[in-house]
């Protein structure tokens, strides 16, 4: 999946369910009160001289209506110097404009930069910043550190970890009997296209051996659609692979007839990608007297 949609489904999902962000500060370990309202909030900044515009805002509420916090959300998907330097730009800003406290929040999937935020930044003068990091570790642990695991947050973790653990995808598809069908069909595309054919196929054992059925029509009926695109992808990667297997057979055929082919024949025989096509000259190369019985 190319980096900017990738980038842009994490961000859209978080601007339409802000309490995502309550979920992720949580499993970075950062202590959130029970009861705090997440509601999105301006995401740019401005200085003097230079605009920043953060990925998402969001300002956590208590039940009275008092901002508790506002975190400034950041995804990241590479290693990237400068953002070292705008990270604390937006924490100092969003401070300022909303009185309150605030934190960064990044989701870096990248681990080195990951890392690296996990120490805090020096500013100069004894002050340091210090992002709350949610990373692929985090994301992993996330289960055993929120209490409830949303549909967003289950559609995030197979996003960025789905490659990796079927398990992960196939709970991220049951959170989807949850969700409005045009989001459903939105995420489970996403998450189709980001994962290997390996992985969906082992996504479907594991829904036979739990036998898992979705609740609701329209997740069955993307299921279907899953299985269909897997078989017909298995039906032409079966012909790709026999291809090769029947060329070598004609190969052989000729070669027992001491029958010599040309460089255009032998140019036409590996260009040949029709199965039919092939299994008809392999067919003639069997009683061939020449290469010309066989190509025409």
């Amino acid at each position: 999946m190319p980096a900017s949609i990738e980038h842009q489904a994490i961000t859209e999902m978080i601007r339409e369910a802000p309490a995502v962000v309550v979920a992720l500060l949580r499993a970075a370990g950062i202590d959130v009160p029970a009861h705090v309202e997440a509601t999105g909030t301006n995401a740019a900044f401005s200085i003097a001289v230079d605009d920043f515009n953060a990925d998402d805002a969001v300002v956590l509420r208590t039940p009275t209506g008092e901002t508790e916090r506002v975190v400034v959300v950041e995804v990241q998907r590479a290693w990237s110097d400068e953002k070292l330097l705008t990270l604390p730009i937006y924490q100092a800003i969003a401070r300022r404009r909303h009185k309150a406290p605030c934190e960064v929040l990044v989701l870096a999937l990248d681990d080195d930069f990951a890392d690296a935020l996990r120490r805090p930044i020096p500013l100069g003068g004894g002050s340091f910043f210090a992002a709350t990091v949610v990373g692929r570790a985090e994301l992993r642990l996330m289960p055993e550190r929120i209490a409830r695991v949303s549909p967003q947050v289950a559609f995030l973790r197979a996003l960025v970890l789905g490659a990796e653990d079927p398990a992960i995808v196939l709970d991220a598809v049951k959170s989807f009997d949850e969700l409005p069908p045009e989001r459903a069909v939105l995420y489970f595309d996403l998450i189709s296209e980001a994962l290997p054919k390996a992985i969906r196929l082992s996504v479907e054992k594991l829904m036979l051996h739990q036998g898992y059925q979705p609740r609701s029509a329209f997740v069955k009926e993307l299921m279907e659609q899953w299985r269909a695109e897997g078989r017909r992808e298995g039906r032409e990667e079966g012909r790709e692979e026999a291809c090769p297997v029947v060329r070598n057979a004609i190969r052989a055929l000729l070669r027992s007839r001491h029958i010599v082919i040309t460089a255009d024949h032998e140019q036409a025989l590996e260009a040949c990608t029709d199965l039919g096509v092939l299994a008809t000259w392999a067919e003639r190369a069997a009683t061939a007297s020449s290469a010309r019985d066989v190509f025409g």
